[in-house]
């Protein structure tokens, strides 16, 4: 009766009361700064503190966003035990407080603390919070050219790729470098470091082997290549490839890593590659199938949940490395898109994982669109391994299982890599 009452509540969706974000869906919500004591969010949010916006003024639309959000979470949630909770008594505890709220703010904290209770439920953003961001994206908001990667536990941001000749650059801030404070402040966030152009931050910076320093770095401009991939051969021995890619997601990876695997194949045959999935996340489905394809093809994978099923071929691609022997590199921070594909990969012959206890990711998300403009994301699938496997548990746990912090080391030093190398010897 109750999932006969909440199908008609979503039938409501048809006319308007809202919408699927995202329908091809994601292996990931969306990134989120680590939270780490009172972070300041001024400047960053537009929500006030008094009164509501023009698209919450009346009570019915206010309980109209509750209801359906209540409705999609009872219909579509993965977990139809809602993880031993008591979902009826837990949900009517929010929906009093948000129907009670006399501010946006203190509507949105109590949808905030919903879907706080489920693991696998996330507000994205509301309306206000997107348009607050993007006019600071156009009102001269700068950045000092990094990419940061997720750090898992680690203290700090972790600096994976830093852009030639972007002011983090020219300050001396390397890849594998930990952004440990922003202007003295022991939590960091990308929020943060963005500000006005032409303004200085100070950066406590860790690099490798090395005490924390200090470091002044001006915010500018910064236009970022539409894909970040390094591909090369080692020096440590030239017959063996190395591949990074920033993210699992984006339109133009599956043509870029086609294009750097095409010219680290060309000349001299390769023995092995590396495959470096360590702080890589993404939530790109089309990517992973593609990524994949170069080294297995001809089997499906899948989702399944309460009111999902999907399955999916993975493409074969050139180059062909089906027969290359292939070692994977994870870590706590592999997540997402990239913990399904070294899941994959971890089943084909030829190959090993080596590295930490990923960060975990098995499941698929759906983007859902509210009257208000709000997105959230629900955990509608759990991963399906070819062959008809449910993936159970989150994380991998590597064949070859190493214990050391690989950001303390130079390349040059890596114990991942130098374990890699012995494993294609």
């Amino acid at each position: 009766m109750k999932r006969l009452l909440v199908l008609v509540a979503l039938l409501a969706t048809a006319f308007g009361l809202g919408q699927n974000h995202d329908p091809a869906g994601q292996a990931q919500p969306p990134a989120q700064d680590p939270p780490c004591g009172s972070i300041d969010n001024s400047g960053v949010s537009a929500e006030s503190t008094t009164g509501f916006p023009q698209t919450l003024q009346q009570a019915e639309d206010r309980a109209g966003v509750l209801d359906l959000l209540l409705a999609k979470i009872w219909f579509y949630y993965l977990d139809q035990g809602f993880e031993g909770k008591d979902w009826e008594k837990v949900s009517a505890q929010y929906k009093a407080q948000a129907l009670q709220a006399r501010s946006e703010r203190a509507y949105y904290d109590a949808l905030r603390g919903l879907v706080g209770e489920l693991d696998g439920v996330f507000l994205s953003a509301t309306q206000l919070e997107a348009q607050s961001r993007l006019s600071q994206a156009r009102s001269g908001q700068g950045g000092i050219g990094t990419l940061i990667s997720s750090s898992g536990s680690r203290e700090g941001l972790t600096v994976r790729w830093v852009l030639p000749g972007s002011p983090a650059a020219r300050a001396g801030i390397k890849a594998r470098d930990r952004i440990l404070a922003v202007n003295g402040r022991n939590c960091p966030s990308t929020d943060r470091i963005r500000g006005p152009e032409g303004t200085t931050i100070t950066l406590s910076i860790k690099s490798p082997g090395q005490p924390p320093r200090d470091v002044v770095v001006q915010r500018a401009q910064v236009n970022y290549p539409p894909t970040i991939i390094e591909a090369k051969r080692l020096e440590a021995d030239p017959a063996v490839g190395y591949l990074w890619v920033s993210e699992l997601g984006g339109e133009q990876i599956p043509a870029a890593v086609e294009k750097a695997l095409t010219e680290l194949t060309a000349g001299t045959p390769l023995k092995g590659l590396i495959l470096d999935l360590r702080g890589t996340g993404g939530s790109g489905m089309r990517t992973m199938r593609y990524l994949l394809g170069h080294f297995i093809s001809g089997v499906k994978y899948g989702f399944e949940g309460p009111e999902f099923y999907e399955r999916r071929n993975i493409p074969a691609r050139k180059p062909d490395l089906s027969q290359l022997p292939l070692v994977v590199l994870v870590d706590r921070g592999t997540t997402g898109s990239a913990n399904m594909s070294a899941a994959v990969l971890q089943m084909r012959p030829n190959t090993t994982l080596i590295g930490e206890k990923t960060g975990g990711g098995n499941r698929y998300y759906q983007g859902h669109e509210l009257p208000d403009g709000s997105v959230f994301f629900i955990a509608q699938g759990r991963f399906v391994l070819p062959g008809e496997k449910p993936m159970e548990e989150e994380q991998l746990t590597p064949g070859v299982l190493l214990q050391q912090d690989w950001l303390e080391f130079t390349e040059a030093d890596d114990p991942y890599i130098k374990a890699a190398l012995e494993r294609l010897k």
